[in-house]
């Protein structure tokens, strides 16, 4: 199938142009071809004719090709470049899909040499190397196109990724600094440089980088999100909150917003500047009351702070403006068993459980916050629950027996273990049930050895 798919692609291509060949127009003698021009011509057109010798082994290896076929690639490298280049592709992919990569990569050697300048066939080439580890070829090929396409900037960053994947990270270095000093119009260039710059912690060097970046395109937010972090590690607090709060201005996306405050909370806590930071909070909700963003910093601020109870306040405040919401919901239910209202956090449960009876997560809380609230009875009821509606999963049963053995209902918890024993299939589950069981009687004999002294 590979073979046929091979022939059936050369074919489709090289027939539907063979027209255009034939019409092609005759060379005038007075035609203006430069020396330099003839001569490329006539190099593409020796390396179409070896395409063509690779298409001939392949149908003297069981591939029939129409002879027409094999005299119109033989005669397209003066005629038409675009096609001929095309024909390099289907070369490149036809031997990979005959297996045989060696001829594959002869090919591609060749279409690179043909068309140094585009871009992706080195990109193959280099994989290639790369793959075989050969870095130093993949290398040495990078830095011989970019200095041959200098205005390509693509291969400068081909050879400057090449160097950081060689360990190379000066080499790298360098050729960042040059592309990004070169192309002051380029904010990828200047982005690049500056993160470089930023990993080799030179926070101060990349800042302007960055700034250059920010100013081609201040509608980018990659690039003002680099700045800030280069601000922040130059230890320029004030500077990184102005560029957050830009973020803020620009962003729509609701993410991005969160992110941004959340940076500024770290830079407000690097400061030690909390209690006027909550107080900016504060006057943006009075202002935007809907905006649940707000909500969502003031609880993190009051939590850097170190001040649950202010945390709670929060979030029921938030739980007020958006009573649906299954985050708020979520973390008040934290809260409230990290302050250890144990039954509010069950009857926020059983409030959640109530608007979405599938989410077996869900029931697995609550159960464990009715044991933590002292309603044990209540826990048994819901594991009950779950286990009836998963009879093939025995933690259930495990948990509700475990219940049972912390109340000191020790006949109750053998029950359920030894019911889960008769059950268990595996070995492991089987020793680890019986080895429980042993344990708990070895309780009870003490506890009665204990009464009857």
């Amino acid at each position: 199938m590979r073979r046929i798919a091979f022939l059936g692609a050369i074919g489709f291509m090289v027939l539907g142009f063979i027209p255009l060949l034939w019409a092609a127009p005759a060379k005038s003698t007075k035609s203006r071809v430069s020396a330099s021009q003839t001569v490329s011509q006539n190099a593409r057109y020796v390396e179409a004719a070896k395409i063509a010798e690779y298409v001939k082994e392949a149908a003297a290896n069981g591939i029939k090709i129409d002879s027409e076929i094999i005299s119109a690639i033989e005669d397209l490298g003066s005629r038409d470049a675009s096609f001929a280049l095309r024909v390099y592709y289907m070369a490149i992919d036809g031997y990979q899909m005959l297996n045989q990569p060696q001829k594959s990569l002869e090919m591609l050697d060749l279409a690179v040499k043909a068309f140094p300048k585009q871009a992706d066939l080195a990109t193959r080439m280099v994989a290639v190397y790369q793959q075989q580890g050969q870095t130093d070829k993949a290398i040495a090929l990078i830095r011989q196109l970019a200095k041959a396409n200098p205005e390509n900037t693509a291969y400068q960053h081909m050879l400057a990724s090449s160097y950081m994947a060689n360990g190379n990270k000066e080499e790298a270095l360098v050729v960042y600094r040059d592309l990004a000093d070169s192309r002051s119009d380029d904010p990828e260039a200047q982005l690049r440089y500056g993160q470089m710059l930023l990993s080799n912690g030179r926070p101060e060097e990349a800042i302007g980088y960055f700034e250059s970046a920010s100013k081609l395109k201040p509608q980018d937010l990659r690039y003002m999100q680099q700045l800030a972090q280069a601000f922040t590690k130059a230890k320029k607090y004030n500077e990184a909150s102005k560029v957050y709060g830009k973020v803020l201005s620009i962003s729509k996306e609701p993410w991005q917003v969160r992110d941004a405050q959340q940076q500024i909370l770290n830079l407000a806590v690097q400061q030690k500047s909390l209690g006027s930071f909550i107080e900016g909070v504060e006057a943006s909700l009075k202002k935007d009351p809907k905006n649940i963003n707000n909500y969502w910093i003031l609880v993190d601020a009051y939590a850097a702070d170190n001040k649950p109870a202010r945390v709670l306040s929060a979030l029921e405040r938030t739980m007020k403006q958006f009573p649906e919401d299954p985050e708020v919901r979520s973390r008040l239910v934290g809260a409230y068993q990290g302050q250890g209202k144990m039954d509010k956090a069950v009857d926020m449960l059983k409030e959640m459980i109530a608007a979405n009876p599938r989410d077996i997560g869900l029931k697995i809380k609550y159960a464990q916050a009715q044991i933590q609230a002292g309603k044990s009875q209540d826990a048994v009821t819901t594991y009950e629950q779950l286990a009836s509606a998963d009879p093939k999963n025995p933690v259930y049963r495990e948990q509700i027996a475990e219940i049972y053995a912390r109340a000191n209902q020790k006949d109750k918890a053998i029950k359920e273990y030894e019911g889960l024993l008769r059950s268990a299939s595996e070995d492991w589950r089987r020793s680890s049930y019986s080895m429980r069981i042993e344990q708990l009687k070895q309780e009870g004999r003490q506890a009665v050895s204990v009464v009857r002294r």
